[in-house]
């Protein structure tokens, strides 16, 4: 008696203390749906489990198959948040085809023929099913991280459970006599503790991915510059550095370009703070756009950003510096006159050996904007040893 009340509460218990978990993580992030959604999927299984151990008024029939019920509804749900996990298209026609199609057979060897033996395969074939459907999708989601194949791998793993171990039981052992003496029998012992392993593994998968979400937010919000859009200046640091360290880099040509802003101080002077903040948003979008990809984009400091540009050699740099000034230069801000116009000025400096450091270049860079700022502003230049090399205003690692 001692040893089928544990078997019969384990689950129950296990199923509750995960859906509280995933209940006080939403609660903390009511914008990530699916871990509500999570929640929802292990409270179901918790009362599916119960209501095996317990006869509503209504009969031991309808009690099963409200049992069974919360089981699909739990792998449902499952499947509803880890899809919304990963950003995957739930195929409700394909789940509720399975579910719909299991709970029928389950009901008709409950209700008309009964058969403790197919009611067994019935609701196992139809977990599996579900399962493999998530794993299935999880397989076109790219960059996944190790805890993302994990989750895979469990899921296959449930659903060749629900399919080999149900069918071995029933073939070699048989099925429950009956569901009064059920929580004895081989077939509910392993569902038991297959079933707890599972639910724990799933669980800390899971979990696992939401803390790396998490942890990965703050690292962006870290690393970025909220106002412009673009990096701020520890995270053009390191990703400056980062590019600039690999070996593909070396050889080929790098360019970086320092922009300030003409004029900054009278615009906030003339227009307000709120302006300021509209043109510096303004000038880190527009940065953004014209930036290819593998480009690294920083506002490093007030009114002054750093692009550096892989693959660019100072002619292909200032043309993109030219575009830029360009485009700035026909935005319209929103709180100044329309033929208001604000204006920029760009300093280049190319990669001149494989060494070459962060630091350095954007030193000749600094050398080519001061230029650009005594000759009238506005305007692009490229660095040349021409120039006297003067001290620098930053010192970047």
């Amino acid at each position: 008696m001692g040893n089928g009340i544990f078997i019969a509460l384990l689950n129950p218990a296990i199923s509750a203390i995960f859906a509280g978990g995933f209940f006080i993580l939403w609660r903390h992030q009511r914008e990530r749906r699916y871990i509500g959604v999570l929640a929802l999927s292990y409270f179901a299984a918790a009362c599916g489990y119960l209501l095996q151990s317990v006869t509503l008024p209504v009969g031991m029939a309808l009690t099963k198959l409200a049992s069974n019920t919360f089981f699909v509804v739990t792998a449902y749900m499952m499947a509803l948040g880890v899809l919304e996990k990963f950003g995957r298209k739930v195929p409700h026609v394909a789940l509720g085809l399975i579910s719909g199609i299991g709970l029928a057979v389950l009901s008709w060897f409950l209700f008309v023929q009964p058969d403790m033996g197919w009611r067994v395969l019935a609701i196992n074939f139809t977990l599996a099913g579900i399962c493999l459907v998530i794993a299935a999708e999880l397989r076109a989601v790219k960059d996944k991280v190790f805890v993302d194949r994990l989750l895979m791998v469990a899921l296959v793993a449930n659903g060749c459970n629900f399919l080999v171990r149900p069918v071995v039981i029933v073939a070699f052992v048989g099925p429950p006599a009956s569901d009064g003496d059920i929580f004895m029998s081989l077939y509910w012992i392993t569902t038991a503790v297959t079933h707890a392993f599972n639910s724990v593994l799933l669980a800390i998968c899971l979990m696992t991915g939401i803390a790396l979400e998490v942890i990965g937010r703050l690292r962006k919000d870290a690393l970025n510059d909220p106002l412009s859009g673009v990096l701020n200046r520890r995270g053009f640091e390191e990703s400056g550095n980062a590019l600039l360290g690999r070996r593909d880099a070396e050889s080929a040509p790098t360019s970086l370009v320092l922009a300030d802003l003409d004029h900054f101080k009278d615009i906030n002077d003339n227009y307000g703070h709120a302006v300021g903040d509209r043109v510096i948003a303004a000038f880190g979008t527009t940065l953004r756009e014209l930036a290819k990809e593998g480009a690294v984009v920083g506002r490093i400091g007030g009114e002054e950003f750093a692009i550096i540009l892989p693959g660019c050699d100072s002619a292909q740099a200032q043309a993109f510096a030219e575009s830029a000034r360009i485009s700035f230069g026909n935005i319209a801000i929103p709180g100044v006159p329309k033929a208001t116009s604000f204006t920029a000025s760009f300093g280049i400096a190319e990669r001149e050996m494989a060494d070459d450091t962060l630091s350095r270049m954007l030193d000749r860079a600094d050398v080519a904007l001061y230029r650009a700022k005594d000759d009238g502003r506005n305007q692009v230049c490229v660095f040349s040893h021409s120039m006297v090399l003067a001290a620098p205003r930053r010192a970047l690692a």
